[in-house]
């Protein structure tokens, strides 16, 4: 794993254990691994636990960065840590123009699915969704959660709105190696927010309209999240940074994390497997383009690399053939989930 400057000082033995036991939940089920090896997991929590008795969940800024595409590709990927490209898409024509009334305009009619994934949401096995129309969502974001429009695939059709955002600037940065990204169209009301989750692809997120906050964890944080094993490409937690218990979740309580709030031209570079939880302070408008880089999702994460590559629910080449909609992967569901 990718050694970063946010690394919990979790004991490497403890780690590497907590990890195992990780994998053991997915090939054997939560129960059984319970049943065989419940004994040295609560001890290798215990020690989690301890390492970070005196620790506070402090925050810091994520670092900016404004170098060239060159730079990017030499410098920041091979870091393997988040960096915020101030008002780099500011002069793009989707920051001037996108609006939720444009969209209403624009895609108003077409068909979207709602996906459950609110804080609460983590863990809970809803695998189904909302169908309504974009028009529809639109007219409801005050009705926060519920209208919240994630990873929308119209840009990717709509060849007129994806030429209002500068395809090439952002290809540029996904380095050697990597196959072509996608887009994804994110419209929240102000108050909504997405839970603390993880992914596989690495993501250059652009703000548009508005403001969206994330807090963020490097992957060495996964212990202490307790992930529900769902057998997913898709790593959730019902820890809430911004509201800790430390009863339920005690080492994560402890940890620090990056943090950000991201005005309309703004960029974020997400990389793989970093745990983020996001909210909208406002009515916030957002693209996601995401790509998959083989070789830097196994330097951030071997265990969730590894455990992308066993998910059933649905299997990995299923979620590679959907290219990366996430919209498609989080409701094929070829085995409903159980706790395992």
């Amino acid at each position: 794993m990718q050694p970063t400057s946010l690394d919990p000082p979790f004991p490497r033995r403890a780690r590497r254990v907590r990890n195992a036991l990780w994998v053991s939940d997915h090939v054997l089920g939560r129960r059984a691994t319970g049943r065989l090896l419940g004994g040295l997991k609560s001890r290798t929590d215990a020690t989690l636990a301890a390492s970070v008795a005196s620790t506070r969940g402090e925050r810091r800024p994520v670092p900016a960065f404004d170098g060239s595409a060159e730079d990017f590709v030499t410098q920041v990927l091979p870091a393997g840590e988040p960096v915020v490209l101030r008002g780099a898409a500011a002069a793009w024509e989707a920051t001037a123009r996108w609006s939720p009334g444009f969209f209403a305009e624009q895609l108003g009619d077409e068909p979207v699915r709602l996906l459950h994934m609110n804080p609460e949401d983590a863990g809970s096995g809803r695998t189904d969704g909302v169908d309504t129309t974009i028009g529809d969502a639109l007219a409801r974001l005050g009705e926060g959660n519920a209208a919240y429009l994630r990873f929308v695939s119209a840009l990717m059709r709509r060849e007129d709105l994806r030429g209002m955002l500068d395809v090439d600037w952002l290809s540029a940065r996904r380095g050697p190696l990597s196959p072509p990204g996608n887009l994804h169209l994110f419209i929240g009301g102000a108050g909504t927010d997405t839970g603390l989750h993880s992914a596989v692809p690495a993501n250059l997120f652009v703000q548009v309209h508005g403001r969206k906050r994330w807090v963020i964890y490097p992957p060495s944080c996964s212990p202490a999240f307790r992930p529900p094993m769902e057998r997913a490409m898709y790593f959730a937690s019902r820890f809430d940074p911004d509201a800790p218990d430390p009863v339920t979740f005690p080492e994560a309580s402890a940890l620090p994390a990056m943090e950000v709030e991201l005005e309309a031209g703004d960029v974020l570079y997400n990389p793989p497997f970093w745990w983020h939880k996001v909210s909208n302070p406002t009515v916030s408008i957002g693209v996601g383009f995401r790509w998959f880089p083989p070789h830097l999702c196994f330097r951030a994460s071997p265990t969730q690399w590894l455990l992308t590559y066993l998910s059933v629910n649905p299997p990995f080449w299923v979620g590679a053939q959907l290219g990366l909609d996430f919209t498609k992967i989080f409701t094929t569901r070829w085995t409903r989930y159980r706790p395992v």
